[in-house]
């Protein structure tokens, strides 16, 4: 009797054991899978909202940017963000992405949420990341961070964070 409860309670405990590696395998096997912005909980409704305003700044720490709410400068983020493809990565390479590149901060006012999103570049892949996870990105020819920053200093001039 008793070996027959031991019997019983290894199969259960192995069988919990199987359950929860296929659960890991399918789990981590979705975090892969390459989907839209709005695939990414904290960017559900970006595509949905009103902007009201976008700011953006080349570098985490710089003071220098570039506010807007044009409809011009706001419709090339849209286009951008509607067409990109991002897939969930592991973290484990932060910090390599400052080396050749540098990092791109957009920040999107809607008329209830506030999203940032830090592009970071290299000479290989462009990656994003959004609430301290990180994404790769698959994206058009055209990024319209440079177009939209110098079209937004000429017309308004350099704001701060002071401003």
């Amino acid at each position: 009797m008793k070996e027959r409860k031991s019997f019983w309670l290894i199969g259960v405990v192995l069988l919990c054991a199987v359950v929860f590696m296929i659960a890991m395998i399918s789990t981590k096997r979705s975090l892969s899978d390459w989907g839209k912005i709005s695939s990414i909980e904290y960017c559900e409704n970006i595509l949905d909202e009103k902007i009201s305003e976008i700011r953006i700044r080349k570098g985490i720490d710089s003071a220098k940017w570039a506010v807007f709410s044009d409809e011009d400068l706001v419709n090339k983020w849209m286009e951008f963000l509607s067409t990109i493809e991002v897939r969930r990565v592991d973290n484990a390479g932060r910090g390599q992405q400052e080396q050749n590149g540098g990092n791109f901060v957009v920040e999107i006012d809607t008329e209830t949420e506030e999203y940032c999103l830090v592009f970071k570049s290299t000479d290989a892949i462009m990656q994003l990341e959004v609430n301290g996870a990180d994404y790769d990105v698959k994206m058009p020819e055209d990024f319209p961070f440079e177009e939209t920053y110098n079209k937004a200093i000429e017309r308004y001039g350099v704001k701060g964070p002071w401003d």
